[in-house]
């Protein structure tokens, strides 16, 4: 009776230990297809890529900064693509920076955290992209100021009267304390939108010439029949 005990708990004993090395095995092959991509946690250029391989990785990076700039001026919207701008991604530097600090990590520590669920190391690969920034500022100035500036008006002479009528301030894009804020937005996946630095510009002083036609006015509209000189 206790030889056939034995043999009972002998037998449990195997069946719980093959049963262990088929979860091993199970759960190394889950990592090692999960290792051939890359690991949770992952990020490039601020874009999660964790779990993806190398070409799912880089078209989801393209995807996000493929997205329109929204530039505003004033009250108007305008989209733009990044292409226009001359914005360039550097795919294959940013995925094969990723993919060395993938295989750089240990195998069997990185292992035992998966198996006890614990959370890997993020890593983030820091955005690889050109800007030509003449692009740029010959768009702001080109396609978005010659169509939204506002020209200040001038103070003019109202006939028969002294007084002027006053004129009206103007708005004048900054296109190089813009131009910075453009290239921020460029750059990042989340904030796609610029705000452009729009300045107020006062209406102009009158002009002499302007006084001259005033008194000439005052002086038709007086009947004066005499001689004048103004100097």
């Amino acid at each position: 009776m206790k030889a056939n005990r034995i043999n009972l708990f002998r037998w449990i004993a195997i069946f719980l230990l093959i049963f262990s090395l088929i979860l091993l095995v199970i759960q190394l092959t889950r990592f090692s297809r999960m290792r051939a991509g890359f690991s949770p946690g992952t990020s490039i250029a601020g874009i999660a890529v964790g779990g993806l391989d190398q070409q799912q990785a880089a078209e989801r990076i393209t995807q996000a900064y493929n997205v329109p700039v929204e530039l505003v001026y004033v009250d108007q919207y305008m989209q733009v693509k990044p292409s226009q701008l001359g914005f360039e991604l550097n795919i294959t530097a940013m995925i094969a920076a990723a993919d060395q600090q993938r295989v750089t990590l240990p195998f069997w520590p990185s292992f035992w955290d998966y198996l006890w669920n614990r959370p890997f190391n993020a890593s983030d690969t820091p955005l690889q992209a050109s800007i030509d920034e003449n692009r740029v500022r010959n768009l702001l100035m080109d396609e978005i100021a010659s169509r939204y500036d506002q020209v200040p008006t001038t103070s003019i002479p109202i006939p028969g009267t002294i007084n002027f009528q006053v004129g009206s301030p103007g708005l004048i894009l900054d296109i190089e304390k813009s131009l910075p804020i453009v290239v921020r937005a460029l750059q990042s996946a989340a904030e796609r939108s610029a705000s452009l630095i729009i300045k107020e510009v006062s209406p102009p002083r009158p002009s002499l010439d302007n006084l001259e036609v005033l008194l000439k006015q005052i002086i038709d509209r007086s009947n004066f029949d005499g001689l004048t000189e103004m100097f």
